[in-house]
């Protein structure tokens, strides 16, 4: 940007590309799509969202958008160099990604290709694991044809086949709670360090999301128990039985992180660094057609956004995703989760508020904390306070006598 002096990234796309019909109803109708899209997400002001500066269409038709330009790296770039994240730093991340989508979905926006390459990472000044989520899928909007759903008029499912909900397939639809699905695979990668379909590749993964198997951490994982159930939950099949919102996961999330702060100043929990990578890691300016955005060769299989024939897989599996189990809340060491008790409503489930006496538990709690660190500075503070008091008695005897 000559005027502003600053660095942007530019997104070229070819409009010609994903629509059979007339070629001048087809770009009509993709400059005016293209534009609603634009303006929607020009709209959203998240910290954690990449933004929009400006769009528009060359002499030759293609349509552009210029965006913020990001130093950083992409989650999948440190998954790459460390497999996994510490769930200390995994809780902050998601929380930045999901009030990036909170305000999304407020707003009617639905990403649709939530995954590692779509979350960068990077650090500003003495803030680290600043997340910035990029790609909210104008290109995709091209090829629905109007439509809300996932699936072309020819049954072409655009997305990446790992991070795909068992709705966009199923259903042929999609819905905010499908993007909470696709943040509930690549919390499992961060906290795992691979993503649950282990050798499957094309089909087989999408066969896998719609299959009534669970996805579920492993049982085996030290992860905190009610990170866990979170997760778990997110990761649901039924629809009904998943988070419905961004601001539920918030809540759980934000309680879950305040416990882990407080493992963490007791040294219960490692320190981990921020990663940095040896190069510096850039969103390029790129000029690509549609066609290379949404199929672009990826070095990973399975790790790039693919467009692909869903009737196979859909007439091999013949299933609808069962409804999993809820997961329930029973970690003793949480006041927020206690068990009933006489006097006492139910335990705690995602997003519930706490009863008047588990929260005073939890402040019990607290107090206790504060006293065993702190005893000796209160007592000696104590001390001097009451010293004062006796030497302001004394003054005032002695200027009575």
């Amino acid at each position: 940007d000559t005027v502003l002096e600053r660095e942007v990234a530019i997104k070229i796309m070819s409009p010609q590309l994903g629509y059979q019909g007339d070629a001048d109803a087809m770009h009509g109708e993709m400059i005016e799509r293209f534009k609603r899209e634009a303006r929607s997400i020009a709209k959203l002001r998240s910290p954690n969202t990449a933004a929009l500066y400006d769009f528009g269409s060359t002499d030759q038709g293609a349509l552009y958008m210029v965006m913020e330009f990001i130093d950083g790296h992409s989650l999948r770039e440190y998954l790459d160099a460390h497999q996994t994240i510490p769930q200390a730093r995994v809780v902050p991340i998601l929380l930045k990604c999901f009030q990036c989508l909170r305000e999304a979905h407020n707003f009617g926006l639905i990403h649709r290709d939530i995954k590692p390459e779509n979350i960068m990472i990077f650090e500003y000044q003495d803030e680290i694991d600043l997340i910035r989520v990029v790609d909210f899928g104008i290109a995709k909007a091209f090829l629905e044809n109007n439509k809300q759903s996932d699936l072309t008029s020819d049954g072409v499912l655009v997305g990446t086949p790992k991070y795909v909900a068992p709705e966009r397939v199923i259903q042929e639809q999609q819905f905010p709670a499908s993007d909470i699905y696709s943040m509930g695979i690549v919390a499992y990668e961060m906290l795992v360090g691979r993503d649950p379909f282990p050798g499957l590749k094309g089909m087989q993964i999408i066969r896998a999301q719609v299959s009534p198997d669970p996805i579920e951490l492993p049982e085996d994982l030290d992860v905190h128990p009610e990170l866990r159930q979170i997760v778990n939950k997110m990761l649901i099949k039924e629809l009904s039985d998943r988070y419905g919102t961004c601001s539920q996961i918030i809540e759980d999330l934000e309680r879950v992180h305040a416990l882990l702060t407080v493992a963490a100043l007791k040294g219960e929990l490692p320190e981990a660094p921020a990663y940095t990578p040896n190069r510096t890691i850039r969103t390029p300016s790129v000029d690509v057609t549609m066609s290379r955005m949404i199929a672009s060769a990826d070095k990973q299989e399975g790790a790039k956004t693919e467009v692909m024939d869903m009737s196979q897989a859909l007439t091999k599996t013949g299933a609808t995703p069962a409804a999993s189990q809820q997961p329930s809340w029973t970690n003793p060491s949480s006041p927020f989760n206690s068990q009933p008790s006489a006097g006492d409503g139910p335990g705690l489930a995602p997003g519930q508020e706490p009863s008047w006496k588990q929260k005073q538990q939890g402040r019990q709690l607290d107090m206790d904390d504060v006293w065993n660190k702190n005893k000796n500075i209160i007592i000696i503070l104590g001390l001097c306070l009451i010293l004062m008091l006796l030497s302001i008695i004394f003054v005032l005897l002695m200027r009575g006598s």
